[in-house]
């Protein structure tokens, strides 16, 4: 499987403006920046940095449809098509309050889960399963201590009316 199959853009294309250095931008993580001469190569393409006024280092522009693929796509896309660290794509889905788990990444996990990695895992995990020495080691860790009172009655309620008579 090519790394472009592996990490599906779902919600692309995703398109760039273009800057000339020394044009202002925003960027929702650093604010007003002035674009630099030095661009960002990726996979998806060439991608504008910029700088804050006074600072020496630039970094990638967060803007315009790279704020999309933040908010939708799965960290492992944007760390393969914009080539950058999983720092840096925290540090953008902190910036625009992206939860852990967003459409791309659920996407994914379900994908692999199916596939052929999940397959494995599940295949490896079934004979511990229902075996007597884990079932065994769970009784004792459970045995002697007592139940909450809220639990029981809830297992009570639960069951009312569950039983053959």
């Amino acid at each position: 499987m090519k790394s472009s199959d592996r990490y599906p853009l779902l919600f692309g294309p995703y398109r760039v403006l273009f800057f000339r250095p020394g044009d202002e931008a925003f960027c929702e993580l650093r604010g007003q920046v002035v674009v630099s001469r030095a661009f960002h190569e990726a996979p998806i393409g060439v991608w504008p940095k910029g700088r804050r006024r006074g600072e020496r280092a630039a970094a990638i522009i967060l803007f315009g449809d790279l704020v999309q693929a933040v908010r939708n796509e799965a960290a492992a896309t944007i760390r393969y098509w914009w080539g950058v660290g999983t720092d840096r794509i925290w540090k953008w889905r902190r910036a625009l309050d992206v939860q852990r788990v967003n459409k791309g990444t659920s996407f994914l996990l379900g994908r692999n889960f199916l596939g052929p990695v999940g397959k494995r895992a599940r295949a490896a995990g079934y004979p511990t399963l229902k075996s007597p020495e884990r079932a065994a080691k769970i009784a004792a860790a459970l045995r002697g201590r007592t139940m909450h009172p809220n639990a029981r009655e809830a297992l009570l309620k639960a069951n009312l009316g569950s039983g053959p008579f």
